[in-house]
């Protein structure tokens, strides 16, 4: 058909969106949201307080499950303090220290230059010359130095012979746990591709209610799994929010799925319906306009993991949603938070999109908001 190829990424391009989502009410298909107020995965917006996130100081805190949910009525008036309450993060650094060189000035020279003019030329010279130029010089400017090379705070020690093997390159997805092992609202989806050590190999795209972020992670070592340490964030939604990367994370082959781990968090992550850099719009629902509940509904006709999917309006606001988790055969889709593109209204929440298998074109498509509140609500398809 023509509509379903592969795309090439751009530097800066976000691609590929993948997998079949939960059903509704499943929970697990993000980041960490726990009850109300519980500090989840992000950056605090302008004039939100700080929150310690999950770890504790300095690690990803972000906004509960306090997004819009379902649609309230078009055209909600935009109060994004109330919404995005408690969208924190504190920066997920690992443990490091900040140390400051102290280098020789140029009191060294003048501590050799033969003394004191005025004074006694025996003992005095010969001491304040020697002295203080071998000590000062040697102790604070060598030890100082030296220790931040050895230990730098933000670059991990890599092994620059670590590889990734082939057993882990591909895309893999699934909803992350606490230690308990109990869902937590957040879901990840990572790429792998192969590299070494220093390399970039993963692209992460992690979930919650009203927040999305992008990451990507460079390879550490590969004696025991995959040890990644994260390079950066490359993209955040809804518009004008921040988020953290996460910091160590460790990734080992369990039988068909893939063990994460990062701090207290780990996941058993599946093979994603859709790979790298494949479309993950289904055929069910591609270029169709669906409406319900005061919204017109618009899906692309391919789309991305961080790409848009979804045009709403509801006649005096319009959003976009980016694809986070889909498949070409899929009858169920994860969409990430809609940002808003014209008018004064609110963000909307990730969502979880489900309708029946169809010959043709789905008829009728149920959102869920995605570990939130929010009601469900049905739209239904227009026939041109």
């Amino acid at each position: 058909m023509g509509r379903h190829g592969t795309k090439r990424k751009n530097d800066g391009d976000q691609a590929n969106g993948y997998g079949t989502p939960p059903p509704p009410g499943a929970g697990g298909y993000g980041y960490p949201q726990g009850a109300p107020g519980t500090p989840a995965y992000g950056y605090p917006q302008a004039g939100t307080p700080e929150v310690a996130g999950p770890y504790g100081p300095g690690y990803p805190g972000g906004p509960g499950p306090g997004g819009p949910g379902g649609p309230g009525g078009p055209g909600k008036k935009k109060n994004l303090a109330a919404i995005i309450v408690a969208a924190v993060a504190v920066l997920a650094i690992g443990a490091g220290v900040a140390v400051f060189a102290l280098g020789g000035d140029d009191s060294d020279d003048k501590a050799g230059s033969g003394g004191t003019t005025g004074q006694p030329t025996d003992q005095p010279t010969d001491q304040p010359t020697d002295q203080p130029t071998d000590q000062p010089t040697d102790q604070p400017t060598d030890q100082p130095t030296d220790q931040p090379t050895d230990q730098p705070t933000d670059d991990p020690q890599v092994d620059p012979n670590a590889t990734v093997g082939s057993e882990y390159i591909g895309a893999w997805e699934g909803p992350v746990l606490d230690e308990n092992g109990d869902e937590v609202g957040y879901y990840q989806r990572i790429e792998i591709e192969s590299g070494y050590g220093g390399d970039t190999v993963a692209t992460q795209w992690t979930v919650l209610n009203n927040l999305l972020c992008e990451e990507q992670a460079q390879l550490v070592s590969s004696s025991d799994g995959l040890a990644l340490s994260g390079t950066g964030i490359t993209g955040a939604y809804p518009d004008g929010a921040t988020c953290n990367p996460y910091t160590s994370q460790t990734l080992r082959m369990n039988g068909g799925s893939l063990s994460w781990a990062s701090g207290p968090w780990h996941a058993e992550l599946t093979p994603a319906e859709m790979q790298p850099d494949s479309d993950g719009m289904p055929y069910d629902i591609h270029s169709q306009t669906y409406e319900g509940s005061g919204y017109s509904i618009e899906t692309e006709t391919t789309s991305y993991a961080g790409v848009l999917a979804l045009t709403w309006s509801d006649g005096s606001c319009t959003w976009e949603s980016p694809m986070i988790s889909g498949g070409l055969q899929a009858s169920s889709i994860l969409v990430g938070p809609g940002s808003v593109t014209s008018g004064s209204c609110d963000p909307l929440p990730s969502y979880v999109m489900e309708w029946e298998p169809a010959e043709d074109k789905a008829e009728t498509i149920t959102f869920t908001p995605y570990a939130g509140d929010g009601e469900s609500f049905t739209v239904n398809r227009q026939v041109p």
